[in-house]
Parts: structure tokens; sequence; C-alpha cells
């Protein structure tokens, strides 16, 4: 969860300290941060952060916005298998949505990131479906030499 109540990822980038916006759209960060010199997400996407890292949705998201992937990740000993309500939440085209349980792995390098989503299963639950260890999806970032 980003901030308040509300979830979701590049969804939510836009509003208050992270984009400047009000929930009617109004851009009221100068009124409501006036010691700020921008809001969080124009802060990552200006100095190149290639991934945020965010938690609590109980689902696995990986979404984009100008450069700035946002992870949402899993919740590693749910034993809810299955998409959760907050996965409605995601709803930029951007989005890549994948069940609950699992952690995320990430490998970072010199020359890149690379973030793989592993699933993971209570003993009692594994199949030849249900495997735990097993990489769901996996992608890579690129270093930027810009």
């Amino acid at each position: 969860m980003m901030h308040g109540g509300d979830r979701g990822g590049v969804d939510q980038a836009n509003l208050y300290e992270w984009g400047g916006e009000n929930q009617n759209g109004d851009y009221e960060f100068d009124i409501e941060r006036p010691n700020w010199e921008k809001p969080i997400h124009q802060l990552m996407a200006d100095t190149k952060v290639t991934v945020f890292f965010h938690a609590h949705d109980h689902v696995w998201v990986k979404q984009e916005l100008d450069g700035v992937v946002y992870q949402e990740v899993s919740s590693p000993a749910d034993s809810d298998y299955e998409l959760t309500n907050w996965a409605v939440a995601y709803k930029d085209e951007s989005s890549v949505i994948l069940p609950n349980t699992g952690y995320t792995r990430v490998s970072v390098s010199p020359e890149q990131v690379q973030v793989d989503y592993v699933r993971t299963y209570l003993p009692e639950d594994e199949s030849q479906e249900q495997i735990s260890g097993e990489v769901a999806y996996s992608y890579v970032i690129e270093a930027r030499n810009d």
C-alpha cells in the first residue's frame, strides 16, 4: 500500500505526495507539500530509479511508469494461492498480475537487475501443478547508462 487505504502501484502514482494530485485530479502538491521540491514519483523518474518495491496487497504485480517499475510483492506465507480482491486495484495496461503466494528474488549486477517471482506452497498443497520453488515470472532491467 503506497499511501492511506488506497491500493495499487502506478494507478496511485499521480496522487498526493507521489504525484501531487488529489482524488479529484487537482494538482495540490505545492499547497500540501510546500517545502518539497517535487513529488516522489517525479523524483524517482528524474534520478533514474529503476524499480520501487512495495507490499501489502497479497498479489504479485509488475507495472511501469516513466521508466520506473512499480513491483508489488506477494505474501510468501499466505495459503491463499489465488488472485485476491486487491488485484482489481491494478488497472494500468502495463500490469502483469499473478496470484499470491510466493517471494520475489532480486539479483543485482552492474549490468542489470533480474527479478524472479518464485511460487511457494505448503507441503500439503503441492501437486504437479503447484510446485514450490518454480519461477512463475521473470524480467530483467538493464542498467541505465544515461
